[in-house]
């Protein structure tokens, strides 16, 4: 996931994570940009099949590489709509075109979408209905950190409270009610390919405790019995503590 900054990955990076998964039985999920000038069906195509060609030789076999288009494109600006963020339209149009970019390379690859933000989950309603039918989406890809930003003004007391409260629990389910319901009515497999529980690199003093597992195994317990396909825990560098950003950048 570039974020939507650019490709920074070499070949051999791409090998080496490609390997890493393997090694794990994971899947790689990869991100191909859709913002500005990163928007390239042709340009990423010819890296999903240096990808693709990785894995043939490897005899990684058919599971292992999905590609994701964009990241969160509900905050992305939409180059049909200045001074909007994306809309359905453009999103739709902008996948179908790294599908049909690919497809015209080799055929089987897996693809993931839309991967919005938390306030975006208004694209599953079209999205799902209308890539359901190609039989290429493995995953339909939602964000959530259900506790918000970690720099807020509260304590990590508080924050510990938050992520341990019976309350939670409701929360998900309400959020998952929001967009889960039409990846399991299009016969697709619903994902939270980023979350955790406070997103700008967690809360300092309640992530880093006993706590966030506790909190941890309950949010990974509650997804995989309501049926989600997978969960990615994610991290960055924007932290609350200039020092645990230093550690993670070092």
């Amino acid at each position: 996931n570039s974020a939507e900054t650019g490709n920074i990955a070499t070949n051999a990076d791409e090998d080496a994570v490609l390997d890493f998964c393997h090694a794990i039985g994971g899947n790689l999920i990869w991100d191909l940009e859709i913002k500005g000038t990163l928007y390239d069906p042709p340009g990423k195509a010819a890296i999903a099949q240096s990808m693709q060609n990785y894995v043939t030789a490897k005899n990684y076999g058919t599971n292992i590489l999905v590609f994701q288009v964009g990241n969160e494109p509900d905050l992305t600006p939409d180059p049909n709509n200045p001074g909007h963020n994306m809309g359905v339209t453009t999103y739709d149009l902008e996948f179908s075109n790294y599908i049909a970019a690919v497809n015209g390379l080799y055929s089987g690859s897996r693809w993931a979408g839309p991967d919005c933000a938390g306030g975006g989950t208004g694209f599953d309603a079209t999205f799902c209905p209308k890539f359901a039918p190609g039989g290429q989406v493995a995953f339909v890809c939602q964000h959530l950190y259900p506790f918000g930003t970690s720099l807020d003004t509260n304590t990590s007391a508080v924050h510990i409270s938050w992520m341990l409260a019976a309350s939670t629990e409701a929360g998900y389910q309400s959020f998952n009610n929001r967009w889960v319901p039409s990846a399991f009515a299009a016969g697709l497999a619903p994902r939270y390919e980023e979350c955790n529980s406070f997103f700008h690199n967690g809360s300092f003093g309640a992530s880093d405790t006993y706590a966030s597992a506790l909190w941890g195994l309950s949010w990974m317990y509650f997804q995989a019995n309501a049926g989600l396909a997978g969960i990615n825990l994610h991290m960055g560098l924007n932290a609350r503590s200039e020092e645990h950003t230093s550690e993670l950048q070092s």
